[in-house]
């Protein structure tokens, strides 16, 4: 488990990606490193107020958005469609789709949301750690 504990808290380190989508839209892409692949995504105004969040996973590889959402001057429209796209020890999320942010459409087709690992050597070492068999420090 040596090797592992080197590894795994750099790769924790990175399993949250911020994707700014429009002026006032992001997407925040939360990987999860269990043995399904889950990972959510949260769509938020200015990165405080969410607006919709999905899990996509090995069983779920597209989620569509079936009744469009407006809030605080967003909408992400109706058929917004996030995919997991397993490309062997990696996998991808993308977003497909239009989101309006004060009027202005903006379309999404294939935009890149994360890229994250795959590998059993990950999931075992994020178990580990999980389980506090594997100390992290923080520096």
């Amino acid at each position: 488990m040596d090797d592992l504990s080197s590894i795994a808290p750099s790769l924790l380190a990175g399993q949250t990606i911020d994707t700014q989508l429009t002026t006032n839209c992001n997407a925040q892409t939360q990987a999860s490193f269990d043995f399904n692949d889950s990972t959510w995504v949260t769509f938020y105004y200015q990165n405080k107020v969410p607006l919709w969040r999905a899990m996509l996973s090995i069983a779920t590889q597209e989620v569509v958005l079936l009744e469009a959402i407006s809030a605080c001057g967003i909408t992400l429209n109706e058929g917004l469609r996030l995919t997991l796209n397993p490309m062997g020890t990696v996998y991808t999320v993308l977003l497909y789709g239009t989101i309006v942010d004060a009027g202005v459409t903006y379309k999404c087709d294939g935009t890149f949301l994360g890229s994250f690992s795959r590998s059993m050597e990950m999931k075992i070492a994020v178990r580990a750690i999980r389980l506090g068999r594997i100390g992290v420090n923080a520096s």
